[in-house]
């Protein structure tokens, strides 16, 4: 993996740093929401491990694009999920 890629992207890596500034935010959300229970959090540990999987992939691909819309993708999924177990809660 050559990290000077990364500097490469120029702008996409100042994106994906973050979205996954952002995503760090609410997977801490999640773990620490009253309502998310263990099957929960590893369905979304395991959706986690994916993107992970993909990073990488694309990394290797020099496609920082496609890794922003899953990490995108990702993001949306946790705030729908979130926003799902406030309305569970109130």
């Amino acid at each position: 993996m050559d990290l000077n890629l990364l500097k490469e992207w120029g702008e996409e890596n100042d994106r994906i740093k973050r979205l996954t500034s952002d995503l760090h935010f609410l997977v801490e959300e999640t773990c620490e929401h009253s309502s998310c229970s263990l099957s929960e959090l590893k369905k979304i540990h395991k959706k986690m491990g994916m993107v992970l999987k993909q990073g990488m992939f694309w990394f290797e691909k020099k496609n920082p694009k496609r890794f922003i819309y899953d990490l995108e993708d990702f993001v949306f999924y946790l705030v729908d999920f979130l926003e799902k177990k406030d309305k569970e809660t109130s």
